[in-house]
């Protein structure tokens, strides 16, 4: 009886080019580096799909303290040729709660036994609204805040992606908020558009009983004048899989 074991490796590269994002824009999730679902709507469904949900708090020990709340969930249906999922994220800093939610759906052409090729769409709300009440009287007055009170910040949005995957390679591309970047004004986009790319090798070692996977991630934002945002990211990254005897660990 084998158990597998992953076991990243200590040597991680990240190259940052640009400044950071508004604080109204959805983060860089660290687990784009093992659910690409996230990011990519083509990833729903694929494999055996997967749940994830985190939970930070910032500060801890202090009241008030902003609070990260993220759930993932993707799964295949009719033996795999579709798939579906959803992603759920809300932040709660100082009286201002962020809230997002998208849903997916994929269809995948499967070639042979380890040849996939997927194709995904999402659409996607979000919403930034008041969470309890300013401690700053001046601030009722800004419209900003009134737009806020109102519930008039709010976006609709819709997303693509493709991935490819042989046995010992998988590429993926997405095109995320496409109203955004081609169809609305600057003014009434709450969120900013992006476009993201992976390669992950899956390469087998010891005769398949370790799995060594080399991943390079890109993501490219528009800039707006409105708001900051990631002109570029690269991510680099490696990890290994193990396969060994039961009560057996590698470190």
């Amino acid at each position: 009886m084998k158990q597998h074991l992953r076991k990243p490796l200590l040597l991680i590269l990240v190259l940052l080019t640009g400044a950071a994002s508004s604080a109204q824009d959805i983060p860089l999730f660290s687990q784009k580096l093992t659910n690409s679902f996230i990011y990519n709507p083509a990833m729903a469904g694929h494999s055996m799909g997967s749940l994830t949900y985190s939970y930070r708090r910032n500060y801890s020990g202090v009241s008030g303290a902003p609070e990260t709340h993220f759930l993932s969930l993707h799964t295949p249906l009719l033996k795999q040729r579709f798939g579906t999922g959803v992603n759920v994220f809300q932040e709660d800093v100082n009286f201002l709660r962020n809230t997002f939610a998208s849903v997916a759906f994929a269809y995948h052409v499967q070639f042979n036994r380890f040849s996939i090729l997927s194709f995904g769409v999402s659409g996607e709300y979000n919403t930034i609204r008041l969470n309890g009440a300013t401690n700053t009287p001046a601030a009722l007055d800004d419209p900003e805040y009134l737009r806020l009170a109102n519930g008039d910040v709010n976006d609709i949005d819709f997303s693509f992606g493709a991935n490819f995957q042989t046995r010992l390679i998988k590429v993926g591309v997405a095109a995320n908020r496409l109203a955004t970047a081609w169809i609305k004004d600057d003014s009434a986009s709450v969120l900013s558009s992006y476009y993201s790319g992976y390669v992950q090798g899956m390469i087998p070692l010891r005769e398949g009983k370790d799995l060594l996977e080399p991943y390079v991630a890109f993501r490219n934002s528009l800039n707006r004048p409105t708001r900051t945002t990631w002109v570029s990211t690269i991510r680099i990254t490696t990890a290994s899989h193990s396969a060994l005897p039961h009560g057996a660990a590698r470190w």
